[in-house]
Order: C-alpha cells, then sequence, then structure tokens
C-alpha cells in the first residue's frame, strides 16, 4: 500500500495483496520469511482486511478460528 489509504490501491493491487496475505503459510511453506514483526503486520492487515469488508461479503469469508482446527 505504501502508506496510501486501501481506497486509493487499484483493484488489480487489492486482490494481490488479498491472494499474498492469505496464501502464504509459514508452518506449511517453510521459507522462514516470516519474522514476529512481519507476522504481526500480517495479522494486522488482516484484521483490517475483515474490518472494511461490505456488509453483503461478511459471511463469503470465515475467519481463522484456531478452536476450529
Amino acid at each position: 500500500l505504501k502508506n496510501r489509504p486501501y481506497e486509493a490501491v487499484s483493484e488489480n493491487d487489492r486482490a494481490m495483496i488479498a491472494t499474498l496475505s492469505f496464501a502464504y503459510i509459514e508452518p506449511r511453506h517453510r521459507f522462514g520469511l516470516l519474522s514476529d514483526e512481519l507476522m504481526s503486520k500480517v495479522v494486522a492487515a488482516r484484521n483490517q482486511f475483515y474490518e472494511n469488508l461490505p456488509p453483503e461479503l461478511q459471511n463469503a469469508v470465515e475467519r481463522y478460528d484456531p478452536a476450529k482446527y
């Protein structure tokens, strides 16, 4: 996002951000790329994503629930 508001980012870039944030799973991929600081940023970005979902999409995305896995 480079300090731009979410609304200022193109639809294509938004899709790429979402893909990256949900596709990479450190325990599965084991690239060792995620520091604690970066993991915190990813979690914050996911939370921002969920908070900004339009009401009609709220039920389209299920948040991770560790109690379910």
